[in-house]
């Protein structure tokens, strides 16, 4: 074989090559789709999660979304009413909560949970069964003082916490209620539900008005995210002598993994 035959013929086998792994690819993706919708319109969860799985492996995207979202405990390192520590204090949370964008994704139960997030920032839920489930976890011990993370104006602050501050006062004897500890200044912007807010510079619109020295702390919000809330109000707590000893959160937003952390989940979970 001459030269120039030599190299017709590597031409041809790569140009081959090339359109079948097209060919493959153009299949593979059709697989995911397929596989993707299939499992969105399953009314069987074990069903749900197989199809999300392959979807997974043919490498479609909204597959992956789905799997990881179908299972968060699988891919988070915290999980629903089990205490862990942030920023050195201990915490617990209700439920997941998931940023709108991944809302075609849920379930039923993971949408109500949401709302009931949303409805309780809006002050129309007193969130009660979350700090109480919070509070039968952290088991702080009597006279802590309950505090509430500060809003971005006063009348957030009060509509929101106002039922949950009765509460305590009612029928929670060893606690007390730290609502009218804090003098507003202003308003400032909200920081949940942000994109970026990571990025935003606190803003403090309040002031402690209660020495808090000898005083062990509890504090209550709506939305863990990256901890830095927690982390600003737990310091102007103990610049008045208290002592953070746990926070309660009714949600802890989902953090989508990657989509190699999503593959090889679903890899080994086909395998097994």
């Amino acid at each position: 074989m001459d030269e120039v035959t030599f190299r017709l013929v590597g031409l041809l086998f790569i140009g081959w090559s090339m359109l079948l792994l097209a060919y493959a690819g153009f299949w593979k993706r059709r697989a995911g789709r397929a596989y993707y919708h299939a499992a969105a319109q399953a009314s069987d969860d074990k069903e749900r999660k197989e199809l999300a799985m392959r979807g997974v492996l043919a490498g479609n995207k909204e597959a992956a979304r789905l799997y990881a979202i179908m299972q968060p405990d699988e891919f988070s390192s915290r999980h629903p009413h089990k205490v862990f520590k942030k920023k050195g204090v201990r915490c617990v949370f209700h439920h997941f909560y998931y940023p709108k964008r991944y809302g075609i994704y849920l379930n039923f139960e993971q949408s109500c949970a949401c709302k009931d997030l949303l409805d309780f920032k809006d002050g129309q839920a007193d969130g009660v069964d979350f700090f109480s489930s919070g509070i039968s976890k952290l088991n702080p011990n009597p006279g802590t003082v309950v505090l509430f993370m500060p809003c971005s104006a006063g009348w957030k602050y009060w509509r929101r916490f106002k039922g949950m501050s009765n509460h305590i006062r009612n029928q929670c004897p060893d606690l007390a209620s730290g609502i009218s500890y804090l003098k507003y200044t202003g308003e400032r912007q909200s920081l949940h539900l942000q994109k970026g807010r990571a990025d935003i510079q606190m803003e403090k619109n309040y002031e402690l008005t209660e020495n808090l020295k000898g005083k062990e702390i509890i504090i209550v919000d709506d939305l863990l995210t990256t901890g830095k809330s927690l982390n600003a109000f737990k310091e102007e707590v103990e610049k008045k002598g208290g002592k953070v000893v746990g926070a309660i959160f009714a949600a802890h937003t989902f953090e989508m993994p990657t989509r190699m952390e999503i593959f090889m989940h679903a890899l080994f979970s086909y395998w097994d």
